[in-house]
């Protein structure tokens, strides 16, 4: 049972689906901040999902993309935990006025749901059904006042027992002067879809020297330069390998070494990356400008820059760690090459001064480094480097390094130290540390990956704001939350109101235990306390 309401599509916007968590049916729905969004904003959203079995609880990897026509214009990777995720998207600043998709995705590429981003203007309406068995009572205080706090109550009941539901809800609050107060829209549908629970790195290996793919059965070590960070995998035909990683965020650099059955080690590696993204939509175009919006948005960055006052962090950030060493790991020998004359080449250095490290030359042919002693083995391949922590197998680099440029050498090769570190440490590991502590060999663009997305929270008025006068607060939707569990049908919200005057609206959306999606909206209005006489 239904009853039908104008609504504008998307519209903050939530849309909700079935579809099979974990082998079982679920509902998912995904909620917006805002109706419509500025080029350069970031589009704040969460992602609820209930499985059929209330029992279960859905964790897993999904994927936001934000396209137009053949691009893709942002992404999100964020993780499910107990049925909830949060994240953004950064719309970049050069989007021209349009409804830009957003497709919602697993790992693999299943499409949960699509919808339209208006940017810069408002969509057109359309019919959509509402579920009405969810009863939302909400309650305000009296009287609102800038920088003052506001409370909110909200209680869910069932619309024919009476009796108390429970759910997750996303409650906002928006300066309807700004952004008008528009109805929530949704769309239904049946898919058939399960949830990586980790990262994944897939792809087809091809040797660079080669041109061919490696062969199946190969062994397969993957690195992470700044986590440092060492998984396995074993190849397919045609150079396929897929493998789970744990959680990172932001951008990682990949070192990947391979050995083949028959045992030759491949360093040169190229990676045909599987991508699985969205089949391409095109951006519609919208049938109202969202002037008021624009203009706020505009006068409020000025605001922001005048003041300096940047606490809103409108934007997307990033978080990479970083490291200095492959591992804490004694070496079994060490030289300080600039305590030493400078040879005419460092090759000449290593041959001289560097008992462990054999360095050839032969005749038509590329120079030649090993680790000497490897015992009870045979170095078969070009040690690993260990360059200012940046991992290589890249000897061509390491023997163009300036000898007086490094402050310390070490070679690591006793198999007992090596073994832990398996294919990396196989033909044993030279450390380099420079005076700079800044040399590497170039990036290698293909082994740029990307894990999770970090997005900076939505900040709320906070009480030591309120306490600074000098500072103004200004926001199109001044307090967001992107999720909260209700307890016996209840919860509580409180929150300082921002410097807006006039006509605010409240909204609360969500999902019950059950799947049943609900909304509700309250209006209310914001004026200067009256002076004490």
């Amino acid at each position: 049972m239904g009853i039908v309401k104008k609504v504008i599509w998307l519209v903050w916007c939530s849309c909700y689906l079935l579809y099979s968590a974990q082998g079982q049916e679920a509902t998912v729905q995904m909620t917006f901040h805002q109706p419509y969004y500025a080029a350069g904003d970031t589009a704040y959203f969460n992602v609820r999902i209930v499985a059929s079995d209330q029992s279960t609880d859905v964790n897993g990897i999904l994927k936001a993309y934000l396209l137009d026509n053949e691009e893709v214009k942002g992404l999100s990777t964020f993780r499910i935990i107990d049925g909830v995720g949060r994240n953004g998207l950064a719309i970049p600043e050069n989007l021209t006025i349009g409804g830009y998709p957003v497709v919602l995705t697993t790992q693999n590429g299943e499409e949960l749901l699509s919808i339209q981003l208006p940017v810069g203007g408002k969509m057109a309406e359309i019919q959509s059904i509402m579920n009405s068995s969810v009863n939302v009572t909400l309650r305000s205080s009296e009287t609102h006042y800038p920088r003052k706090l506001t409370t909110l109550e909200v209680d869910l009941s069932d619309n024919l027992t009476g009796n108390p539901l429970d759910g997750q809800l996303s409650v906002l609050v928006w300066n309807q002067e700004v952004l008008k107060g528009n109805p929530l829209s949704a769309t239904e549908r049946t898919t058939h879809s399960n949830l990586s629970p980790r990262l994944t790195l897939e792809g087809y290996l091809v040797n660079r020297n080669t041109a061919q793919p490696i062969s199946s059965n190969s062994s397969l070590m993957l690195y992470l330069q700044h986590s440092r960070m060492r998984y396995l995998a074993t190849t397919d035909p045609g150079g396929y390998f897929k493998a789970e990683i744990l959680d990172y965020y932001g951008q990682e650099e990949l070192f990947l070494i391979a050995e083949t059955p028959d045992g030759d080690i491949i360093s040169d590696l190229e990676v045909k990356w599987v991508t699985n993204n969205p089949e391409i939509a095109e951006k519609v175009i919208l049938e109202e400008s969202t002037n008021d919006y624009l203009a706020f948005s505009e006068k409020r960055k000025l605001i922001q820059s005048s003041y300096e006052f940047y606490a809103s962090k409108d934007s997307l950030n990033t978080e990479t760690s970083t490291g200095e060493r492959l591992d804490a790991i004694a070496p079994d020998y060490r030289i300080q090459p600039r305590d030493y004359v400078i040879f005419k080449t460092f090759g000449e250095f290593l041959k001289t001064m560097v008992s462990p490290i054999y360095y050839g030359q032969p005749k038509d042919k590329e120079p030649i480094v090993r680790v000497s002693y490897l015992k009870p083995y045979t170095a078969t391949s070009s040690p690993l480097y260990v360059i200012d922590g940046v991992v290589t197998l890249d000897t061509d680099y390491f023997l163009s390094l300036n000898q007086d440029d490094i402050e310390e050498l070490s070679v690591v090769s006793n198999y007992r130290k090596l073994v832990r570190f398996g294919l990396l440490g196989k033909n044993g590991i030279v450390i380099v540390k420079t005076r700079f502590g800044k040399q590497r060999p170039t990036i290698d663009s293909n082994k740029i990956i990307s894990g999770l997305t970090f997005v900076s929270p939505f900040e709320n008025l906070t009480q030591q704001q309120v306490k600074n006068e000098s500072m103004p607060f200004f926001k199109a939707c001044s307090y967001y939350v992107s999720s909260q569990k209700t307890e016996e049908g209840k919860a509580t919200f409180t929150f300082y109101e921002s410097d807006d005057l006039g006509s605010s609206i409240i909204h609360v959306i969500g999902l019950t235990t059950d799947g049943l999606p609900f909304s509700k909206e309250l209006h209310y209005l914001k004026n200067l306390p009256t002076p004490q006489k």
